[in-house]
C-alpha cells in the first residue's frame, strides 16, 4: 500500500476503535521538541507503544513534495499553496464522494518535521489563495529556517493570526498547534469551508455531522 495511496473505508475499517475512530496520531499534530533530549526519547517511546495507522506495515504516506512536484518545481509557483481539509489525529468515516489521500508533509524549515494526514484537496477562492501565497512567501525561511511552531516566535505567530483575521478567518488552539514554516492552518468549520473554497457543499454537510477534529491546512514548499 505504498505510493499514491487513496484512502477509503475498506482500508480504514479494520483499524477503527470502540469510539468509531482510527488514529494517525494521539496528540493532534504536535511535534516533539528536538532540543530537549529527554522529551524526544519519551515521545519516541510513546509512539512505539501506541497503535496508530502509521504503524501498520506498508501503510506508507505519499510525500507532498512528490504529490505536488508539478507545482513546486516551477520557479514561478515557488510560493504556491495547496489547501487541504485534513485529519491529523483521529479519522472519522470519510465522505465517499471525495478523494482522500494519505500524505506526509515536510515542514518547519531545517527542523524537517513530518506531518502525516488523511486529506482531500480543496479548490480555493482567488482572494484566499492570494492571501495564503503571500503568507507562504513572507514566511519562507522564517527565522533563518528555524520556525518550528507557534511558541517559537511570538511575533511571527501573532502576525499570522492578524493576517488571517483580516480576511475573516480564525485559528484556535487545535489548529494553531500545526503552525510552522510551510504549514498554515485555519479552523475547519462548515462556515469557513463555504467561505474559502469552491464546490464545498458536500464537505460542509460532512463536517456538520462529524465528531472528529479536522483542520484546513495551506501547504507550501519547505525551505529545507
Amino acid at each position: 500500500m505504498g505510493g499514491n495511496l487513496i484512502i477509503d473505508e475498506q482500508l480504514l475499517s479494520p483499524f477503527r476503535e470502540i469510539d468509531g475512530f482510527c488514529y494517525l496520531s494521539r496528540n493532534y499534530g504536535e511535534f516533539p521538541n528536538y532540543e530537549n533530549y529527554s522529551e524526544l526519547v519519551e515521545h519516541l517511546k510513546s509512539i512505539q507503544n501506541t497503535p496508530t495507522l502509521l504503524r501498520v506495515p506498508n501503510f506508507k504516506p505519499t510525500k507532498t513534495y512528490l504529490e505536488f512536484s508539478s507545482i513546486w518545481s516551477n520557479e514561478n509557483l515557488k510560493y504556491q499553496t495547496v489547501p487541504v481539509l485534513a485529519f491529523t489525529a483521529e479519522v472519522p468515516i470519510l465522505l465517499e464522494r471525495r478523494t482522500w489521500r494519505l500524505l506526509e508533509h515536510q515542514c518547519a524549515g531545517h527542523h524537517c518535521n513530518h506531518l502525516a494526514m488523511i486529506a482531500t484537496i480543496l479548490k480555493p477562492k482567488a482572494k484566499f489563495e492570494t492571501a495564503f501565497n503571500k503568507i507562504a512567501k513572507d514566511n519562507f525561511y522564517a527565522l533563518n529556517g528555524w520556525f518550528d511552531g507557534p511558541e517559537r516566535d511570538a511575533t511571527i505567530t501573532q502576525q499570522y493570526l492578524s493576517e488571517i483575521d483580516e480576511i475573516g478567518l480564525t485559528c484556535s488552539e487545535f489548529a494553531l498547534q500545526h503552525l510552522r514554516e510551510s504549514l498554515y492552518p485555519i479552523d475547519a468549520t462548515a462556515h469557513t469551508l463555504q467561505k474559502i473554497s469552491e464546490n464545498s457543499d458536500e464537505l460542509v454537510d460532512f463536517l456538520e455531522i462529524s465528531d472528529a477534529r479536522p483542520v484546513i491546512l495551506f501547504l507550501s514548499e519547505n525551505s529545507d
